[in-house]
């Protein structure tokens, strides 16, 4: 057999032209994982399962303190401070005719103050919590419709928008833990929403009363392709009873970047059998909102922490709290009080001065493992 044709000019260069792709390719993808490897090493001081391992243990050495004090204990002193503030904010709504909370809906959910199961699921006040960062566009875009929503199905409501401040990675769980302990100085709530900035709802009939049980309510998403993705999927927008929410001692605070915390709390309330209902399908449609994909939490730190959730659930939520709120801006009374608001916050409240049942709250919930925060 004869080989001359591949000495010919053409046949060369065609050779080395495929010999230089693949080379090329070759480096390409070995200095990137060589750049993989020197980010991981600079961040974690080891390998990543070393150090994965040293945060598990760390944080639950952490949480075993007997400075924690117990999940029902944290409960009661809640509930204790709740009464008093409804009968606060019932006594202002009542008697001050400026107030913007005066309206026939918060007006009913007084009726019977006190008396939890009097009360219908649609005359409960519901306190709505956007976890948010950088997403002013989303913000602007949702707020007029929820607003919408919400006064079309006459729901007595307050919405807090929580602001992560800082340019650590986003700690979702820690963040709506705040809100809710924090909105209580507002809002006496019956049950409240979490409800993720990118998330328009598609109809007017979007459940956003009380439930009697913890409800997922954006239970068809179009990114998603109008289905769920999994079975036990509770992320998006919950709302879920105050009483409950205590009983599981909130969000875990253990789950910095994106993603988990749901699944989390899917399992803090398998673990106390509660079970969570669906909203109608047939209304309950949603939007979501163009954004880039945010970073994720390290799927072996995911999986080692979720494994661990019966466990550490009474040790790891509302009970172990720790942050500070930063500032506030609330438009819930007839004088909007402003502790000691910044540009920052400014360029929120600049997109909906209208709103007179809105609370924006920035607030910083400590710092994450040093090896999961970026160099620069």
């Amino acid at each position: 057999m004869s080989f001359r044709w591949i000495y010919s000019p053409r046949r060369i260069r065609s050779l080395m032209f495929v010999f230089l792709c693949i080379f090329f390719v070759v480096l390409v993808v070995r200095k990137q994982t060589r750049r993989e490897w020197q980010w991981a090493r600079r961040h974690v001081d080891g390998p990543l399962k070393i150090e994965i391992n040293r945060f598990l243990t760390v944080e639950l050495a952490r949480l075993l303190r007997r400075s924690i004090p117990p999940v029902e204990d944290v409960g009661e002193m809640f509930m204790e401070e709740w009464f008093k503030r409804e009968e606060i904010f019932c006594s202002e709504i009542t008697q001050n005719v400026t107030n913007p909370l005066r309206s026939a809906d918060c007006l009913a959910s007084c009726l019977s103050r006190g008396q939890w199961l009097e009360l219908t699921p649609q005359l409960r006040r519901n306190l709505i919590i956007i976890p948010f960062r950088s997403r002013q566009s989303h913000l602007k875009q949702l707020l007029p419709r929820l607003e919408h929503v919400l006064a079309h199905q006459n729901v007595c409501y307050l919405i807090v928008i929580a602001e992560q401040v800082g340019n650590d990675p986003f700690n979702k769980g820690a963040l709506m833990n705040s809100a809710f302990v924090e909105a209580l100085n507002w809002f006496p709530f019956h049950c409240v929403t979490f409800h993720d900035v990118d998330l328009l709802p598609l109809s007017d009939e979007v459940p956003y009363t009380c439930a009697t049980f913890p409800r997922h309510v954006s239970v068809l998403i179009d990114k998603f392709h109008n289905r769920l993705p999994y079975a036990q999927l509770i992320g998006g927008i919950l709302t879920i009873p105050v009483k409950m929410y205590l009983r599981v001692n909130g969000f875990s605070n253990l789950y910095w970047a994106w993603g988990a915390e749901d699944d989390d709390m899917y399992e803090r309330l398998m673990i106390n059998k509660i079970p969570v209902t669906r909203a109608d399908p047939k209304v309950s449609m949603f939007r979501m909102l163009r954004h880039r994909p945010s970073p994720a939490f390290p799927s072996d730190l995911r999986s080692q922490v979720l494994s661990l959730g019966k466990s550490r659930y009474r040790l790891d939520g509302l009970n172990s709290l720790n942050f500070t709120v930063v500032s506030q801006q609330g438009y819930a009374y007839e004088n909007p009080t402003n502790g000691n608001c910044s540009t920052e916050c400014n360029k929120v409240d600049r997109l909906m001065p209208r709103m007179n049942r809105m609370v924006h709250m920035r607030i910083d919930v400590g710092r994450p493992p040093i090896w999961l925060v970026p160099q620069q």
